[in-house]
């Protein structure tokens, strides 16, 4: 699929199977129909064109490796329907410059944002209860991190190799 470089459906798509665009190095947009509950596992892993993606609030889960490497994502925001994010869902995202979870996220898997070493801003306004292992790993730009109240975990190596990190408030 390297020659596709956008995807738009309509409401009545309802699943979208794992690993469906991995690999399209073209994509560079992508609106999630409506009716979408959940993006599966290396769904746009390796879309280093991916610059831009609309999820709805039908969206409860993201799954493990799903934008994994998409080097053109330069910021994302979940909506507040989003109740977990897989391991390394973004991991390698090298152009990602800030995030926002909003919500409903309890859990971060391991490595979610591992290797965005362009992550300069992370904020967190969820009821979040832990982060696991790895998840800022070699995020080498990131400077700010705003974690909720809630956050009662730091699994191991979470800001291992944060060089610039300040403070995490």
């Amino acid at each position: 699929c390297r020659g596709l470089v956008s995807f738009s459906a309509t409401n009545s798509l309802t699943s979208i199977g794992d690993g469906a665009f991995a690999g399209c190095s073209s994509l560079a947009q992508m609106t999630i129909p409506e009716r979408v509950a959940g993006l599966g596992n290396n769904l746009f892993s390796g879309c280093i064109s991916l610059a831009g993606v609309t999820i709805p609030k039908s969206v409860t889960s993201i799954g493990s490796y799903a934008f994994s490497d998409c080097t053109g994502l330069t910021g994302i925001t979940l909506p507040v329907t989003v109740q977990s994010v897989g391991d390394g869902a973004f991991s390698g995202c090298t152009g990602l410059g800030s995030i926002t979870l909003l919500g409903h996220v309890t859990s971060l898997g391991n490595d979610v944002f591992s290797g965005c070493s362009g992550l300069t801003s992370a904020k967190i306004v969820s009821r979040l209860g832990a982060i696991g292992t790895s998840v800022f790993a070699n995020c080498a730009s990131l400077t700010e991190l705003a974690l909720p109240s809630s956050v009662r975990s730091i699994g191991g190596y979470a800001f291992s190799g944060c060089t610039s990190l300040a403070g995490v408030s």
